[in-house]
């Protein structure tokens, strides 16, 4: 159980009842007299009394020690030595648009992300066709959902073509949202029927290859689906080529 540390104002209003009760003639509260100067240096070094308590609280234990070097001695009392910062790792998805010329992804092709982290790819890629089957897809209000048959790599910067619902307000291609590992969204400016039947299929174009961060730390991990900007590859060769969103999934 951790210790209850008073406020400064309790201890105060606690130290002018006691020397109320041993002097009952007197009046602690008046201001500018010896004995309230006395009261209030005596609650402060109290309360300061207090506050050291509590810091030695904190750092007796390893869970809560802030000095690295109180840490590590907690440790080598149990055998263990503190684990080096690692390098954070993840699969990167590159999507590209209808339009696009499809490129190879090749191995040291570097990535920054928003925050500035630096990560290459651990492997080449290739862009290749995906598709999945759609088991479900409706509509609410201008927001169509999606339901696939198996996990998916889409990211929210992918473009997914959907095509076999007979409600061909459906079908084309679409910036997507992905909501989950088998779900995505997207916009829609009509109003067609819902859900959609028909045998739909949702496909894109990308590749997903495994990154390495260049920093260590946890400052390294990102959330999924944030995206990242395709620098270079190589020994720093610049790529040159159209630029293709890249996004980490986690």
């Amino acid at each position: 159980m951790a210790i209850e540390i008073p406020s400064l104002r309790d201890l105060s209003r606690r130290t002018t009842a006691d020397v109320q009760s041993a002097l009952p003639s007197a009046n602690p509260t008046f201001r500018e007299t010896l004995l309230q100067a006395l009261i209030f240096a005596t609650t402060g070094r109290t309360w300061e009394a207090w506050q050291q308590l509590r810091l030695l609280e904190r750092e007796i234990f390893p869970d809560t020690a802030s000095d690295a070097t109180t840490q590590a001695r907690w440790g080598a009392l149990r055998g263990l030595a503190p684990l080096l910062a690692s390098r954070a790792t993840g699969y990167v998805s590159f999507t590209q648009q209808e339009d696009e010329v499809a490129s190879p992804i090749p191995l040291g092709t570097l990535l920054q992300s928003g925050t500035g982290n630096l990560y290459r790819t651990l492997e080449a890629g290739t862009m290749q066709a995906v598709s999945l089957s759609i088991t479900s897809m409706t509509r609410l209000g201008s927001t169509v959902s999606v339901q696939t048959s198996a996990d998916h790599s889409f990211t929210g910067n992918s473009a997914v073509t959907i095509t076999g619902a007979n409600e061909a307000d459906y079908n084309g291609t679409h910036d997507i949202v992905a909501t989950g590992t088998d779900s995505f969204s997207f916009e829609i400016a009509t109003t067609p029927e819902s859900p959609a039947t028909g045998v739909m299929t949702a496909s894109a174009m990308l590749a997903t290859v495994l990154v390495e961060s260049d920093g260590v730390g946890q400052a390294q991990n990102l959330a999924s689906d944030m995206a990242y900007s395709w620098l270079a590859y190589g020994e720093g060769q610049i790529y040159s080529g159209r630029h293709m969103t890249t996004t980490i999934r986690s």
